[in-house]
């Protein structure tokens, strides 16, 4: 199995004393279900799925998959958060989304740093607010000129 952390269990401990409705641990995979509010069921049938050392789904490599069997069951709450994306949807420069051929798709437009094919492929430093700003006027005024 991998690597042991190094105080791992106290800051998982740590969390659960401090944030027990983010924070949840279980003897079973049926009571935790029930602490996170899902089917029991359900999360059974994952965890027996990915008990079985293939990730057919997911295409994880088995070498990195260990059996969950032994309790304590645990679970977190996680949430994520992004200030910002490098790339992605290709706009030109009237912010209408393109296919892979380059053609505007009808109708569709984005806006912000989720886009590229406007200044390349990476971030530029304090282009966020600029991206968008720039993006939604350039839609805005192709939508008055060609679509009302």
């Amino acid at each position: 199995m991998g690597n042991k952390i190094d105080g791992l269990q106290d800051e998982v401990d740590t969390y659960l004393e401090k944030l027990p409705e983010e924070c949840f641990k279980a003897d079973t995979v049926s009571a935790l279900a029930e602490a996170i509010g899902v089917d029991a069921g359900n999360l059974q049938a994952e965890v027996d799925a990915y008990n079985t050392g293939t990730d057919a789904e997911w295409g994880k490599d088995s070498a990195n998959m260990w059996a969950v069997k032994t309790a304590p069951f645990y679970a977190f709450r996680i949430s994520s958060g992004m200030v910002n994306t490098s790339g992605g949807i290709r706009i030109n420069t009237n912010a209408q989304v393109i296919d892979a051929r380059g053609k505007a798709v009808s109708g569709l437009y984005a806006a912000g740093v989720c886009t590229s094919g406007w200044d390349g492929e990476v971030y530029g430093n304090g282009t966020c607010q600029a991206a968008g700003l720039w993006a939604g006027r350039a839609a805005a005024k192709h939508i008055v000129e060609h679509v009302l």
